[in-house]
């Protein structure tokens, strides 16, 4: 990772040859840094990829060990084994909705406004 100055206004930001522009502005009398909506769109496409994928990883693992899981689960809260199932359930749908709503939506938003 590397910082590379290219005149007053335009700084790159360089990590495994994909380059983030970040411009030089000014906010009241203090300049600051601002991103570009570009570097905005690859930050929520690489967020929904790796939520995508540790969501994907979360289905298989119930998928393939519900009943070991569910009994360690069902041991350690005081639970019935049916109320862990929908325990897990809720979990994977709420984790779907909070991917759906702050990952992807905001992706295909910028990815529209491009």
């Amino acid at each position: 990772m590397g910082i590379y100055e290219s005149g007053r206004r335009w700084r790159y930001l360089v990590y495994r040859g994909c380059a983030i522009t970040i411009i030089k502005g000014y906010y009241g009398r203090q300049e600051v840094d601002m991103i570009t909506i570009e570097a905005l769109t690859i930050f929520f496409g690489w967020c929904t990829v790796i939520n995508f994928g540790i969501f994907m990883f979360a289905v298989i693992v119930l998928i393939l060990i519900r009943k070991p899981i569910a009994n360690i689960h069902s041991k350690m809260f005081g639970l019935n084994e049916s109320d862990v199932s929908v325990a897990y359930f809720q979990y994977l749908g709420n984790y779907k909705i909070a991917i759906i709503v702050l990952n992807l939506v905001p992706y295909i938003a910028l990815k529209l406004m491009v």
